[in-house]
Formats: C-alpha cells, sequence, structure tokens
C-alpha cells in the first residue's frame, strides 16, 4: 500500500467482507468479537447493509467513528440488551 494511503477497505467490500464472515458458523477455538450493537447498526446505516437504508451510503454524518465498546463494559443486567453477537474476524 502506497505511503499515506487508507488501510480501510472502501464501503462495497468492507459490507462485502462482513456478510461473509456472518455466513461462518461460529466453531470452538475460532477468535470471534463483541461489537456494541449501537455502533453496528449506525455502521450497517454507512455502507448501506441493509438494502432498505441506502439513502445516506458514505454520508460523512452518519459514518460510526472508532468501534465504541464501552457500553459492554457496563456493570448492571441491562449490558446484554446493547450488544449483538457479531461474527467479526480481524479484517486484515
Amino acid at each position: 500500500m502506497a505511503e499515506g494511503t487508507s488501510s480501510i477497505p472502501e464501503l462495497e467490500e468492507q459490507k462485502n467482507q462482513i456478510t461473509q464472515i456472518s455466513k461462518k458458523v461460529l466453531a470452538r477455538q475460532d477468535a470471534w468479537c463483541l461489537i456494541d450493537n449501537k455502533w453496528f447498526k449506525q455502521w450497517k446505516k454507512y455502507v448501506g447493509y441493509d438494502n432498505w437504508e441506502t439513502a445516506n451510503v458514505g454520508d460523512r454524518a452518519t459514518h460510526p467513528g472508532p468501534i465504541d465498546n464501552s457500553p459492554l463494559l457496563r456493570d448492571d443486567d441491562a449490558k446484554y440488551e446493547n450488544f449483538e453477537f457479531s461474527k467479526f474476524k480481524a479484517l486484515n
């Protein structure tokens, strides 16, 4: 990759990678991570992951920013309502 270029995949490539990863069956010994559901929903809007929500694809106003999993660290029973078991591996 040339110096000064972004290593973040284009939006369509992000969608394709996550679509493929999400089809994998969870298996022992695989490395998975949790992603806060609020962040994940915002990312889906930004990349147009759901076909019915494409009006703001790529709009900087809908960019989710860095992954924020701090809501997963709350110390109360409600924290389990705030995340979705998303099947992500490193996208390197």
